[in-house]
């Protein structure tokens, strides 16, 4: 495994794409605890006004907030509004 990273980390270096998109892991940007940008995602499990959960590299990811607001959800790229309150990583089987 460890020789697997090392290869994506020089494959990464050479192309200057991050690590993490290289190896389909998710980039997540958190601004002001107002907004939340996912990139890249493999698309949304269910949407409520106060939870998101989203299909990501690492598995499900569950964003709890207030107000929550899809701003844009195309081409690999998830944005959220509103006020986020948490960040979990869940059980898939679970919903």
């Amino acid at each position: 495994m460890k020789g697997v990273k090392n290869s994506l980390a020089r494959l990464s270096g050479a192309s200057a794409i991050p690590l993490g998109l290289s190896a389909g892991l998710p980039e997540i940007r958190i601004s002001g605890m107002r907004a939340l940008t996912i990139e890249p995602h493999r698309g949304l499990r269910a949407f409520a006004g106060d939870c998101v959960l989203v299909e990501t590299g690492l598995g499900l990811l569950c964003i709890r907030g207030a107000e929550l607001t899809l701003q844009n959800v195309a081409s690999g790229e998830l944005r959220l509004t509103g006020e986020i309150i948490s960040l979990e990583m869940v059980d898939r089987h679970a919903y």
